[in-house]
């Protein structure tokens, strides 16, 4: 069943034209024109609002202005006999294909194991890529079309949702303070700062300088007491929602690594000199 939210949207566009349509029509201008304009100006909206996709709006309004009479259909498929607009057109469709077969996913995943050492080698990549195919594509839209599905495919394998009301960035991540340097040196912020200097969202987890259980030789000799800490610190993490946890103890990270993989969790433990030493690359 339609949200009630989306039918309002997808009825703007014709309130809208029925509403140029009827107003008076302004000196100058003949009523076809003036249809005219009132059709497509709901096109332009409907697309804007995401009332509809855009091949599903321009079908619309040829529809409309040629049932209507407001245009002969030689005029109003004139402009899809340019090869410019037949490039774009094509290159939307087969970009959706592309999408819907998961050709894109695969894509995404070869160019993440050839490039995906960092965020910035990904965006070189797609940078270089755009830059090869451009010869064969002259227009900046049709190629934005054979580019989209790779790209939008690459953002939601690495968690980074386009819908996602909370805007997640590729580089998202969740942090653990270790004992040491929390309380120790009281350096909690410094990692933080540096993983956004490198690009990184950092996003808090429940009780993040909560102790993982590791201490040492701590969890060897009393684990009866290191397992139930080590298992409040990964439900945290999951609670964070985040596909990597950073962190800057290397006990941290075999103790907690360990308890994601016997979980089977994808999601990734990695020091914060890994991270940073990344970016550099």
């Amino acid at each position: 069943m339609i949200a009630p939210g989306l039918l309002l949207k997808r009825a703007a566009p014709f309130a809208i034209a029925i509403g140029i349509w009827f107003a008076p029509i302004p000196a100058g201008l003949t009523a076809h024109a003036w249809h005219l304009f009132a059709v497509f100006t709901a096109a332009i909206a409907s697309v804007l609002i995401g009332s509809f996709p855009l091949l599903t709006a321009a079908m619309v309004a040829v529809g409309t202005v040629v049932l209507t009479g407001t245009i002969t259909p030689a005029q109003a498929f004139s402009g899809f006999a340019n090869s410019s607009v037949l490039l774009v057109v094509i290159a939307f469709i087969v970009a959706q294909a592309v999408v819907k077969s998961g050709l894109g996913r695969r894509i995404s995943l070869f160019m993440v194991s050839r490039f995906g050492g960092s965020s910035l080698g990904l965006a070189y990549s797609l940078v270089l890529t755009d830059a090869a195919i451009a010869p064969a594509f002259p227009s900046n839209t049709a190629r934005g079309g054979v580019l989209f599905p790779i790209v939008l495919s690459v953002a939601k394998g690495a968690g980074s949702n386009p819908d996602d009301p909370e805007g997640r960035r590729l580089g998202a991540l969740t942090y653990h303070d270790s004992c040491h340097l929390k309380r120790t040196l009281h350096a909690e912020q410094a990692p933080r700062a540096l993983l956004r200097m490198a690009g990184a969202q950092v996003t808090e987890m429940p009780e993040s300088d909560t102790c993982c259980g590791m201490g040492g030789s701590y969890s060897v000799k009393l684990p009866e007491i290191s397992a139930p800490m080590l298992q409040r610190k990964l439900d945290h993490i999951g609670k964070a929602g985040l596909p990597l946890v950073a962190m800057d103890c290397p006990g941290c990270v075999m103790q907690i690594r360990g308890g994601l993989d016997q979980r089977e969790s994808k999601v990734a433990v990695r020091h914060t000199a890994e991270l940073l030493a990344e970016a550099l690359e």
